[in-house]
């Protein structure tokens, strides 16, 4: 996702209103998306045009823009230079066949979520696509991608004898056209005809470029748009699916090879698909122009086209419409748009990175006064910290940090425009408080960390979700730390990443960090702690094993050799084990594998004996069931030692028992002196200490014990209950 500064032409309508274009709704293989905000740009000007987009593999995502209205009486049309026009002499509606509207799945010929096998490796952001008639320009985008683009909106006279083009432009002729409307009367949809029986989508047939037109009517929250298509064939097939979401089909038109094909148009309303059934097998090669036309509603929530609203004291509301530049290959749920009314922003440019970058951060006019300092100041320098982490630069001129006051979300990632919560944000100096600052710079950085590991590289699918996030959340301490090194913000991230996630991952209901997917519920059911905090403490569990330098140098060839496309986890873990210098016998892949593919963690028992400690672990479950001891060992126990702490620093994700004595042991050095132990290893042994007093484990007048050193120790104290 990304913004961009307003061209020369503006428009501006009546009407306040924020809106946010999240990308969820339609897709041409591809399902949830990620946000297309519309929220109110300053300014006077003219329609919305967001210029050219490339986008990554497997995105399920659709993008919303402005609609532009064709005379329908005209008998040609005008287009500028690159254009390509859609003619209606090959319409197909979906309404023409479709009189029931019972259909179902069950014929539905394809059985996945995800459409069928096949890559378009040498797509280039600059790939040299015909360019179709509307305002957001080109698209191009990466193999394997599930997603749908909603294009600029034309409506042309069926009656139109000719039409003027330019050089290069590409018809789609329209003789066989197809009207959603006709048979389609009743509303009681279901999917037992629908020919494809699979949540994924078939992958036989892949988008290279989309040309979206929206027309949102802000007074009604009613919205109409076009999308043209186009599509390169990789298997023989009759069939095309896409997710449509919240959207109504009126009309399609479909060509082969500039020849018109007819097809018949399928809806099934339970897993929010459309589905197109060609009367000819298209065959590998093949290259397939597809027009949609479809309406909708503008809603208030945050999947779709939808409305966020911010009224100043005077109670003013407008609407503007900005232009946009070309994208780099990106996945589709990254694309934003921000239409803003009554805001302002403040900008500075980077110095540290290896080409400028403009960073401007809009907030409301009534709130940005002494708030945006701080923010700025942590996304430019955050900036300038990833680029020298990664040695990759960041590949946009320019990135723009948004504060919406009724945003559900922490933040949003969306590349060039990162949309945030504004109490994410904005902080005012001298009334926020420390540790509110504190998260305002944990989450620009995390944010920041994303513009990398998750926009640059994109998870393969949404099993390995904590590609992007867990990655992300691990990065941002790391950031924070070398842009506020008195913070020692590391000290947190125990508390608020390892023992975080013991307490879900403590549980039977638990899941894997790596958990299949296969409907959009368990889809939006992986951003949890799982995801987010458990696999950033694995990240950094096996950064400290592979050693601070060699993993820095397996994350910049990971980010180099996936760049601008999709990864797996098992082909990161492969190029750390290249990397790290490791014991013999010890597999950073086969220990990634088995911390990410398994529910819970290790409990490692510690005995102290006369002479020896003695360790031995199972697996730990908050309920009361026992698990056969795995692993027992034991070594000699320093002379003078009177109490050993096992996993210093918290780097293991594991939790520690200790035997009654060393218990009694470490209550009494606390009591004596706490600074002899570490600030994360205190946290660990208390919430250790309290995890294990609500299994029966442990009593819980052990915890206590030790509790009774943090009178008066506010930091420490509640750390051990975050």
């Amino acid at each position: 996702t990304w913004s961009a500064a307003p061209a020369a032409r503006r428009s501006s309508a009546g009407v306040c209103v924020a809106v946010l274009a999240a990308i969820v709704m339609f897709a041409f293989g591809f399902i949830l998306g990620g946000l297309l905000h519309a929220v109110a740009f300053p300014g006077t000007g003219s329609p919305l045009a967001l210029g050219n987009f490339s986008f990554n593999d497997n995105t399920d995502v659709a993008i919303l823009n402005n609609q532009t209205e064709v005379d329908d009486n005209s008998s040609e049309s005008s287009k500028e230079d690159g254009e390509v026009e859609l003619t209606t002499d090959a319409v197909y509606s979906a309404d023409d066949d479709n009189s029931e509207d019972d259909t179902d799945c069950r014929e539905f010929p394809w059985k996945n979520f995800r459409y069928s096998s096949g890559c378009l490796k040498d797509l280039s952001p600059f790939a040299d696509i015909a360019r179709l008639t509307t305002a957001l320009g080109n698209f191009s985008f990466n193999d394997n991608t599930d997603v749908a683009i909603l294009n600029n909106q034309t409506e042309v006279d069926d009656n139109s004898s000719e039409s003027s083009k330019e050089e290069g432009e590409v018809e789609l002729t329209t003789d066989a056209v197809y009207s959603a409307d006709e048979d389609n009367a009743d509303d009681d949809t279901d999917c037992r005809e629908f020919p494809w029986k699979n949540f994924r989508l078939p992958r036989d047939v892949v988008p290279t470029s989309y040309n979206l037109t929206i027309h949102p009517n802000i007074t009604t929250n009613n919205m109409t748009g076009s999308l043209a298509i186009d599509i390169q064939v990789l298997n023989s097939t009759k069939l095309i699916v896409l997710h449509a979401d919240n959207l109504i089909l009126t009309t399609f038109i479909m060509s082969v090879n500039s020849k018109r094909m007819e097809a018949e148009f399928f809806f099934c309303p339970e897993t929010s698909q459309w589905a197109f059934v060609m009367d000819d097998e298209v065959h590998a090669g093949d290259a397939i122009d597809l027009g949609i036309e479809f309406q909708g509603e503008v809603l208030p929530d945050l999947q779709g086209l939808y409305i966020s609203t911010h009224t100043d004291a005077r109670g003013r509301k407008s609407l503007y419409i900005d232009v946009f530049h070309r994208t780099v290959k990106m996945s589709t749920y990254l694309l934003a748009v921000a239409i803003l009314d009554n805001y302002d922003y403040v900008k500075r440019t980077t110095k540290k990175t290896q080409a400028p970058i403009e960073v401007r951060l809009y907030a409301p006019k009534d709130v940005i006064r002494g708030q945006t300092e701080f923010g700025l100041d942590t996304a430019i320098r955050s900036l300038e910290f990833f680029e020298n982490y990664f040695n990759i630069s960041y590949p946009l001129d320019k990135i723009d940090l948004l504060a919406l006051d009724d945003f559900s979300e922490g933040a949003m990632e969306n590349w060039g425009l990162i949309t945030f919560r504004d109490s994410t944000l904005l902080h005012a100096q001298g009334i926020a408080s420390a540790l509110a600052k504190e998260q305002i710079a944990l989450v620009i950085c995390h944010e920041i960390a994303h513009q990398w590991f998750g926009n640059l590289v994109t998870m393969n699918w949404w099993n390995d979700l904590w590609l992007n996030e867990g990655f992300a959340n691990y990065m941002e301490y790391r950031c924070v730390d070398k842009l506020f090194p008195d913070w020692n913000i590391m000290t947190r991230f125990y508390v608020e990443n390892v023992a975080f996630s013991h307490e879900p991952d403590g549980l039977r209901s638990s899941r894997a960090v790596s958990t299949h997917t296969s409907n959009e519920t368990n889809i939006m059911g992986l951003f949890d702690a799982i995801s987010y905090h458990k696999a950033a403490a694995i990240i950094r569990m096996l950064q400290s094993l592979s050693g601070e330098r060699n993993f820095q140098r397996s994350l910049i060839q990971y980010l180099n050799k996936y760049a601008y496309g999709n990864a797996k986890g098992a082909q990161l873990w492969k190029i750390v084990e290249k990397h790290a210098v490791l014991p013999h016998g010890v597999s950073i892949a086969s220990l990634a594998t088995a911390y990410i593919t398994q529910v819970g963690c290790p409990m490692i028992y510690v005995t102290l004996s006369k002479n020896e400690v003695i360790v031995h672990n199972q697996v730990y479950v908050i309920d009361l069931w026992g698990t056969p001891p795995i692993l027992k060992v034991s070594w000699p126990l320093a002379e003078h030692a009177k109490w050993v702490i096992a996993n210093t620093g918290g780097f293991s994700y594991v939790k520690v028992l200790y035997d009654k004595k060393n218990y009694a042991a470490l209550a009494k050095q606390l009591r004596t002196n706490h600074t002899a132990i570490s600030t994360i290893d205190r946290s660990m042994i208390l919430v250790d200490a309290f995890d294990f007093s609500k299994t029966s484990k442990l009593d819980i007048g052990v915890y206590l014990d030790l509790l009774l050193y943090a009178e008066g120790l506010q930091l420490t104290f509640s750390t051990s209950f975050s």
